[in-house]
């Protein structure tokens, strides 16, 4: 069958048909949706015939003597609109013609042409203009036409002259008008246009000579061959093989950043000497940005060729059909390269990280049995893992391989025999376990400390002013949120969540606590609106004695320096209120759940944390609350009737006394 569909002709056992292309259909069915890198496809298909044209002319001498002009016609807003591509290869001889007239043709196929490139044109352009001089004979022949989206009629306008008045061969490819979404999605500026071709067909570009071909519009011109002179640095090519795979060869380069489209280190996987598919190697090398090389800002290039890749390179030219295993082994093996090439840069890099893991580690101590030499460590990271919160979720990550490792160890030991003593080297074993262990324990218990200094240091610090012109004191409320979360009960946070540990380390073992919350919303039968800082029920047998009932626990928290008490307006008299209330209540979590009984005779501690300034001291005394404690911590008392408790504490020896308390875990893990 014709491309009419009539029968192409008869043989014995009957006619014989042949498949009716239709044009329309495979441009339609091409993958290459409108994109910023999607657009300029064409021109790279029509910059490609021009060198396999000036190849097949020139031969080995193709890069001295083939000529390739790129021009860029703009709109009146500046917009390109179309693009001519000039040679001075072969033409379209009989042979070439032929190819571009059949679907998929084979004809460049050791060239890794695929047959469609024209195709694009279609795809992108309302048209193409074709115009070419070649040779015939002894004669210069010329052959021109429109090529356009029409199934019936593609070739519009031909013309054929077999005598002109040229000298020589040479062909023009005019990409006339962009269609819709391509117009707006087409690289503007012409150096940048220029940069993108250099990067798409480095393969032919680089070496010690690169052909003429040049870029320009009305307003600018861009010679490649200097650009690429003036910015390529340190080339070397590297060979590998990959068992069961083939041999690779990647070229190594390094590109000055003006020639380089983002920070971004690439392999490209080539095929037939052109750009295929490209591999971003940051997070490999750890190198996010550009680096230095010889004073100047360079990115690093690798170009991967085979012919594993030339084989298997599918039509669009855009991917590879290769398993996708082994695709990723070919990758892994370039990297690896790639590393080797960069290995000057990727141990600065290396250098640089030991000093974060040296912070990280003063910040979480507990990291720190991880790390015997802090560059090792660093060069065992991901490569990508560079700021501070990365490293940090690194050793999170072995901090939790180690542990699950140390746990595998002691289940081994006691449950491959029967009888423990009977493996090998067990007490070296036991030995290995017990100081691993130990360096675990002790890293974790290094980071508690830590966090407690940062909370003594944070506490002292909102003992000062907020506002030093002022002089004006912190708040109550400021302290309290260090000491304990405000508006809040333990049924709602964790207990690591509050550091009541800074008034008492007995006060950490309470069930329940609830801090700044209205009476009415953990006593039932209240109706109390009044809101201690902070209550604990059901908690420490520390502070239980034999035969009586636990004591509760109330604190009140006053603002640094405050003077304006009196016998009516002070904290003791707001504490015994909140124990009167809380007498013969029973207190429930949110959920209802009992958490207590407070009985008539139930005890209270109570702490009363502010600056005892005169005026309160002289509550205290009408009160017979101002016995010093040891080491003048500050008072105390007790209220018989309410059968309460009463220490008040004063700012100052709170930090004092954390800091004590906390001064021989310091002084043992080297924190100061």
């Amino acid at each position: 069958m014709d491309f009419q569909g009539k029968p192409a002709s008869k043989a014995a056992d009957g006619p014989r048909f042949q498949l009716k292309e239709n044009l329309g259909g495979r441009i339609r069915n091409l993958a290459l949706s409108p994109s910023y890198d999607n657009t300029i496809i064409p021109l790279f298909e029509a910059i490609s015939n021009s060198i396999h044209s000036i190849q097949e002319r020139f031969g080995a001498g193709w890069i001295e003597k083939g000529k390739i002009k790129i021009q860029i016609v703009r709109d009146e807003e500046g917009n390109p609109t179309s693009f001519s591509v000039e040679d001075n290869g072969a033409g379209l001889n009989e042979e070439n013609f032929e190819s571009f007239l059949t679907y998929d043709s084979s004809h460049k196929i050791q060239k890794g042409g695929k047959g469609v490139g024209r195709l694009t044109w279609l795809k992108v352009f309302e048209k193409v203009h074709v115009d070419s001089f070649f040779k015939a004979g002894n004669e210069i022949h010329r052959r021109s036409f429109n090529f356009i989206l029409d199934n019936d009629n593609p070739f519009q306008n031909y013309n054929y002259e077999e005598r002109s008045q040229e000298s020589s061969s040479r062909t023009t490819v005019f990409l006339q008008n962009l269609k819709g979404r391509y117009n707006t999605t087409c690289i503007k500026k012409t150096e940048l246009i220029t940069h993108k071709i250099i990067a798409h067909f480095l393969p032919f570009l680089i070496g010690d000579e690169c052909p003429d071909i040049s870029v320009e519009d009305i307003n600018s011109k861009h010679e490649v061959r200097d650009i690429i002179s003036e910015n390529t640095h340190n080339p070397k090519i590297d060979k590998f093989e990959i068992e069961d795979i083939g041999s690779f060869e990647i070229q190594h380069l390094l590109l000055h950043k003006s020639i380089v489209e983002k920070a971004e280190h690439k392999i490209y996987v080539s095929a037939h000497g052109r750009i295929v598919y490209p591999h971003i190697i940051n997070n490999q090398t750890g190198l996010n940005t550009y680096f230095e090389y010889e004073d100047q800002q360079v990115a690093y290039v690798g170009i991967l060729s085979s012919d594993l890749l030339d084989e298997n390179v599918t039509q669009e030219r855009n991917n590879f059909d290769i398993e996708k295993d082994k695709f990723e082994e070919i990758l892994r093996k370039a990297v690896d390269c790639s590393k080797l090439y960069l290995q000057e840069q990727i141990d600065e890099i290396i250098e640089a990280k030991s000093y974060t893991v040296e912070t990280v580690l003063n910040r979480f101590p507990r990291y720190k049995y991880l790390v015997k030499d802090k560059k090792e460590f660093a060069r065992s990271l991901p490569l990508n893992a560079k700021k501070e919160e990365e490293i940090y979720k690194a050793m999170s990550v072995y901090d939790f391989r180690e542990s699950k490792e140390t746990v595998r160890q002691v289940e081994e030991i006691f449950t491959s025999t029967d009888d423990p003593d009977s493996i090998e080297n067990l007490e070296e074993i036991y030995a290995q376990l017990v100081e691993k262990i130990s360096e675990q324990e002790q890293a974790s218990l290094a980071e508690y400390v830590v966090k407690r200094k940062t909370i003594i240091d944070l506490l002292e610090k909102r003992l000062g002013y907020e506002d030093t012109d002022k002089q004006k004191k912190y708040k109550e409320d400021a302290i309290h949120r260090i000491i304990c979360p405000l508006r809040t009960n333990s049924g709602e946070v964790s207990n690591n969540q509050h550091n009541l540990w800074l008034l008492d380390d007995r006060l950490a073992f309470y069930d329940y606590w609830a801090s700044d919350l209205n009476i009415v919303k953990f006593a039932k039968e209240s109706e109390s609106k009044d809101r201690p800082d902070i209550v604990l029920f059901k908690g420490s047998n520390l502070f239980h004695r034999k035969g009586t009932d636990q004591p509760h626990i109330i604190v009140e928290f006053k603002r640094p320096a405050r003077e304006d008490y009196s016998d009516e307006e002070n904290p003791l008299k707001q504490v015994y209120g909140y124990i009167r209330e809380l007498r013969e209540k029973t207190i429930n979590d949110k959920n209802g759940r009992l958490i207590t009984q407070i009985k008539e005779s139930t005890p209270f501690f109570c702490y009363i944390v502010c600056d005892v300034t005169p005026k309160l001291l002289e509550v205290l005394e009408n009160l017979d609350m101002n016995r010093e404690l040891p080491g003048e911590r500050g008072y105390y008392g007790y209220n018989k009737s309410l059968n309460a408790y009463v220490e008040i504490l004063e700012y100052d020896q709170i930090v004092k006394d954390a800091r004590l308390r906390n001064e021989a875990f310091f002084e043992k893990l080297g924190i100061n």
